[in-house]
């Protein structure tokens, strides 16, 4: 982890570039550990989601969940995990289930989907007005806070993450 791959990773688009404003895999990540930040959530599930998807740095960019279904086969996915493992490793993050982080990351999506992605796919879950999760996301996301890098650096500062 070093600073050339912070930078990498705020210039990579998530939803393939399909947005209504730039919004990148890093902020995607700073949104979501500071949303989980607020509600309390356990700190290694915080500091695991701040690197969930640095493999994106490395292979073949963001591809929405959708067309990953569609289109990415098992060498990828062996691929990212084989990224995540080493990161999660080196940066003596423990290993868990994922859960929480994977909860986060859908409800990150299904908001992304809503107020940023330029492009619908169908079928989509729907935003869930009652749902505080999806409401404390939307606020970022609609108002985004500054330099995302100084933001995800800030966090990996709070959360331990070694640079």
């Amino acid at each position: 982890m070093d600073l050339k791959r912070i930078n990498a990773a705020s210039h990579i688009s998530r939803w393939r570039g399909w947005t209504n404003r730039p919004y990148s895999i890093l902020e995607h990540m700073v949104v979501g550990v500071e949303v989980m930040a607020d509600m309390g959530m356990p700190v290694e599930d915080q500091r695991w989601f701040l690197l969930h998807d640095m493999h994106e740095t490395e292979i073949i960019g963001d591809v929405p969940t959708p067309d990953k279904m569609l289109y990415c086969n098992t060498l990828f996915h062996a691929a990212c995990q084989e990224f995540d493992n080493a990161l999660m490793s080196r940066q003596r993050v423990p290993v868990r289930n994922g859960r929480v982080v994977k909860a986060m990351d859908k409800d990150m999506m299904i908001v992304e989907h809503h107020c940023i992605a330029s492009r619908r796919y169908d079928d989509f879950p729907a935003l869930d007005v009652d749902n505080a999760v999806h409401l404390a996301i939307h606020v970022r996301l609609e108002w985004p806070q500054g330099d995302v890098r100084r933001r995800w650096l800030t966090q990996a500062a709070r959360l331990g993450v070694v640079v």
